[in-house]
């Protein structure tokens, strides 16, 4: 395949000092990712989910060049990251990169000089119109408010034009209208991006894959279709049933298709509700013959959202090791 940005077996240690009662902390090694291999097609653009300290903002230093790895490496068409081709990627991490004694203007022209962007002055004006803050950039950033400085910071990472944009949690601190507004202007780009986010409803819309990280570890990758096809492969049904005793819930439990039986009394009324995963719909004949004779009240189908797909690969990678 013909990645245009590609990590092979991407590791990062830190030293860590762990504190110790009455004695000097002891060093120890800290990996952080442990030989992540992620390739991204260009024009792809693909989400990194994982818990906090999973290691998504250190792989994304790492891809941008900002960051050397302790082993592996990342390259671009094949050519190792240098100086001159940090020059195509465009790098927005958590933190934003921005120098908060100059005004707005002034960050994004010394920014536009440093990679030799023609008619800087038209597309700081384009970016800044777009992001709604051109009557601020004549003010310094300490004074512009949370959201203000998270748009200066996106503009900075466009304003050079780059083919590969990686972005840390861009959404964070943008109110809503703003959010909806980049997460188009993202998708319209027609770039190399990866994200960073925990908003898995953000990764379903924007990307062409998800990489699941936990621990430092890569633990699938793979389209948001596939990561839901894990959905209908548990079909989950709400029954109402009038009676239900733990014998029922013994007898439903053994069957070799449900997966999951969780009940409870509902509270005012005289029956039990009863949330059962089951491994396909064509199951479901059986489930209504395994009910029946606890007089069924009502049934409805509720969907897995990919939030809770993605939990359910996270904990099947967990019981794994």
């Amino acid at each position: 395949m013909d990645f245009q940005i590609k990590g092979d077996k991407v590791t990062k240690i830190f030293p860590r000092y762990k504190r110790r009662f009455l004695f000097l902390p002891k060093k120890e090694q800290f990996k952080v990712l442990d030989s992540v291999s992620l390739g991204v097609m260009p024009e792809e653009t693909v989400g990194i989910l994982g818990a906090n300290g999973a290691g998504k903002s250190t792989l994304l230093k790492i891809f941008s060049g900002l960051l050397q790895p302790t082993s592996g490496k990342v390259t671009i068409h094949n050519q190792p990251i240098t100086a001159k081709m940090e020059k195509i990627i465009g790098f927005m991490q958590s933190t934003p990169m921005i120098y908060r004694r100059l005004t707005g203007f002034d960050n994004l022209k010394y920014f536009a000089r440093l990679y030799k962007v023609k008619n800087s002055d038209k597309r700081i004006r384009e970016l800044t119109d777009f992001l709604e803050i051109t009557d601020w950039l004549g003010e310094y950033v300490e004074r512009y408010s949370t959201g203000m400085v998270v748009r200066l910071d996106i503009a900075r990472a466009l304003v050079h034009d780059p083919q590969v944009l990686i972005l840390d949690e861009p959404f964070l601190n943008l109110d809503l209208r703003m959010a909806a507004k980049v997460k188009e202007k993202i998708k319209d780009l027609n770039k190399t991006v990866i994200i960073s986010t925990h908003a898995i409803e953000d990764a379903e819309i924007l990307c062409d894959r998800i990489a699941l990280l936990h621990k430092g570890k890569l633990v699938k990758i793979d389209t948001p279709h596939n990561f839901k096809k894990i959905i209908r492969e548990n079909i989950r049904y709400i029954f109402w049933v009038e009676k239900f005793t733990l014998d029922d819930y013994r007898n439903i439990r053994k069957e070799h298709y449900v997966k999951d039986l969780q009940f409870v009394q509902e509270a005012g009324v005289s029956a039990y509700r009863l949330k059962l995963t089951i491994k396909s719909r064509e199951f479901f004949p059986r489930i209504i013959a395994k009910l029946t004779p606890l007089r069924i009240i009502k049934i409805s189908e509720e969907e897995m959202s990919l939030r809770e797909v993605i939990s359910k690969v996270l904990a099947n990678e967990h019981n794994s090791r």
